[in-house]
């Protein structure tokens, strides 16, 4: 229940004070990331970081050669990832776009037709430093080199407002645990992931999203006075409202971003996850 999370405390969100940060930061190296509950693969994917995110480095007691004690920047999740999966780096250069579609590619030259782009998911966010035209096609270039379909992208200034209609763009998306991208989303991570694009931040689990986000909604659970944009929860699961009567959600059921009816959907959790616990508007 939300009552139990406490930001300040939260293992998730914080790490111990006798485990020091490093002066070094990191910087992620491919399409998307998995962090991990422990240094080892097996405890489980509990959450993801996008290329080029920042991740703050801390030296674990419990360090274990190939593995790295983190902190996402975005949004303080902790966790172990893959040493191989990110590179040292001195300091942040600002991003200046992100990925505005649901998927696209960063391609090593400026062109298509190069071999091996490396995928991107929405949300990843980059700097551009120049732009050039290609027979026809525009493209954005990295400063770190590479370069991206300039209308596949957006300037922060040109951020979305509206975070369901972000969501409803991940339709059909597989549902992934843990997963934090258009590659593969749950359903907290969809909520963050979208609210992301629209230039605000969430946290990362449904019980904090709960605790969190916006403000109680009395619905008397008759779900007759939703509205677009709601947010209802469930014991380890939540949902975003798409209209009064239908919910959007990255669910088990059919293991991908989908749309159903709420009232079609409460009756189907109820046995897994009881009656929603609360309904919340941003």
């Amino acid at each position: 229940m939300s009552s139990h999370f406490d930001v300040k405390s939260d293992s998730r969100l914080n790490i111990s004070s006798n485990v020091e940060r490093s002066k070094n930061i990191g910087r992620v190296i491919r399409p998307v990331i998995n962090l991990y509950k422990s240094a080892e693969v097996k405890s489980g994917t509990i959450s993801q970081a996008l290329y080029g995110e920042t991740l703050f480095l801390f030296d674990s007691d419990n360090h274990k050669v190939g593995w790295q004690l983190v902190q996402r920047q975005f949004d303080g999740y902790v966790g172990y990832v893959q040493s191989a999966d990110f590179e040292v780096v001195d300091e942040v250069i600002a991003p200046t776009h992100q990925v505005a579609i649901a998927r696209t590619f960063l391609y090593h030259k400026v062109d298509l037709k190069t071999p091996d782009p490396i995928p991107l998911s929405l949300g990843t966010k980059l700097f551009i430093e120049k732009w050039q035209e290609v027979r026809g096609t525009q493209y954005g270039i990295l400063s770190g080199g590479g370069a991206v379909i300039a209308t596949h992208i957006a300037s922060f200034e040109e951020s979305p407002k509206d975070y369901v209609e972000v969501a409803e763009g991940l339709i059909d998306t597989p549902y992934l645990w843990g997963g934090n991208s258009a590659f593969g989303i749950d359903c907290s991570g969809l909520v963050q992931l979208a609210k992301q694009v629209c230039g605000e931040c969430v946290l990362r689990d449904s019980d904090m999203q709960e605790a969190t986000c916006g403000a109680v909604v009395d619905a008397h659970f008759s779900y007759e006075n939703l509205q677009r944009g709601d947010l209802i929860f469930w014991k380890g699961h939540v949902g975003i409202m798409q209209s009064h009567n239908m919910l959007l959600h990255a669910n088990g059921h059919t293991m991908s971003v989908a749309i159903e009816p709420i009232k079609d959907a409460v009756e189907r959790i109820k046995y897994l996850y009881d009656e929603p616990t609360s309904i919340r508007h941003f």
